[in-house]
């Protein structure tokens, strides 16, 4: 394979390694949450002790769903948001990678409108999901229930569709045939998938249950799903660091009068899903 040196920007101002993005992009953001949990149980722990839900008062639940650790206790409201500045984005760069995987090869089924469709889902699936996470954060359930809800319903949505796509792409252009690893990943994917769908629907029964029946069983179901699905959602998107071998983003200038313009651009070095040419 030909060097892609000529890629590169001869005096670029910033060189970020993918393996950071990925990381602050994934596993940052769930352990920021998990964070917020640890926090109350270790300093507040009188807050879950107590905790009580407003639409049922005789409901007691020792594990509160995410929203509250995140959103309306302090100071882990504040840790939250700032865990976002650097997570949110870190995931705008997510459609990027994918693109640099997929464009990479070259097959009539990369050519069919199904792929294009698909291609085309995922980079505004994954944008829409990181948009989901910031509406959560920003209306949390005290000064905005409604909108929480939604936000929290765009994220799954986004994140189970984000799953499917880039399973059915990565099997559609054949990169699931080009390594044992490749097939692993697809695998993993689609297992995410299904999991995760089942969890979402239990999620929403379970929540259904609890304001019908203001029963704790279904509410503390409701809050260990929540908080396994943002395990998986890390994993999902911790994927493309096996899959974007050392990927490089690089941030340069072109200065030009009058205005200087600011690029981003993708290295894929060493990009072993790209090493196959389909003729």
């Amino acid at each position: 394979m030909k060097s892609n040196s000529k890629y590169r920007s001869p005096e670029p101002l910033l060189i970020v390694p993918k393996k950071l993005i990925i990381i602050t992009g994934s596993v940052f953001g769930a352990l920021g949450c998990y964070s917020c949990l640890l926090y109350t149980y270790v300093f507040q722990y009188d807050r879950f002790s107590n905790f009580m839900s407003s639409d049922c008062p005789d409901v007691w639940n020792y594990l509160p769903p995410a929203s509250y650790p995140i959103g309306d206790w302090e100071p882990q409201r504040f840790i939250w948001t700032l865990v976002m500045f650097a997570h949110f984005p870190a995931r705008l760069f997510f459609p990027l990678f994918y693109k640099c995987m997929y464009g990479a090869i070259i097959s009539e089924s990369c050519q069919s409108t199904c792929f294009r469709a698909l291609s085309y889902i995922l980079s505004r699936g994954l944008i829409i999901e990181a948009l989901g996470l910031v509406i959560v954060t920003v209306f949390d359930v005290r000064s905005d229930f409604t909108l929480h809800a939604v936000g929290y319903g765009i994220w799954l949505l986004a994140f189970m569709i984000n799953a499917i796509a880039s399973a059915i792409l990565q099997h559609i252009c054949g990169i699931r045939a080009l390594s044992a690893k490749a097939n692993r990943t697809f695998f993993i994917r689609v297992a995410i998938f299904l999991v995760g769908g089942g969890l979402c629907i239990f999620t929403a029964y379970a929540y259904a249950v609890y304001r019908l029946q203001c029963s704790d069983t279904a509410y503390l179901c409701f809050s260990i799903s929540e908080y396994i699905l943002v395990m998986f959602n890390a994993a999902f998107h911790l994927i493309p660091y096996w899959e974007c071998n050392d990927v490089e983003i690089e941030l340069v200038t072109h200065r030009s009068k009058p205005i200087t313009r600011w690029d981003l651009n993708i290295i894929p070095e060493k990009f072993p899903l790209r090493a196959i040419s389909y003729t």
